[in-house]
C-alpha cells in the first residue's frame, strides 16, 4: 500500500484531523525525552479502542512493524 492510500485508510478510521503526515505536524513527535531524535513517517491519534484495533489491522495488512505502532 502506498503512502497516500495508507493515509486515506487511516483517515477513514479516525478522521482526517487525526492523521498527521505533514512535516510541520510531525516535528512535534520527533522528540521523546531522550537524546535521540527521529521524525516519524506519520502519526495517528485514535480515540477509541475500536479505532486502535482498526489502525493495528491496517498496519498489519501493510507489513508495518508492530513495534512502530505505539
Amino acid at each position: 500500500m502506498n503512502r497516500e492510500k495508507l493515509i486515506g485508510a487511516l483517515a477513514a478510521i479516525v478522521g482526517d484531523e487525526w492523521v498527521h503526515h505533514r512535516p510541520s505536524e510531525l516535528i512535534a513527535y520527533s522528540i521523546d525525552g531522550t537524546f535521540q531524535q527521529a521524525r516519524p513517517d506519520l502519526v495517528v491519534s485514535p480515540a477509541t479502542t475500536e479505532q486502535v484495533a482498526a489502525v493495528v489491522r491496517v498496519a498489519a495488512g501493510t507489513g508495518i512493524d508492530r513495534k512502530s505502532v505505539v
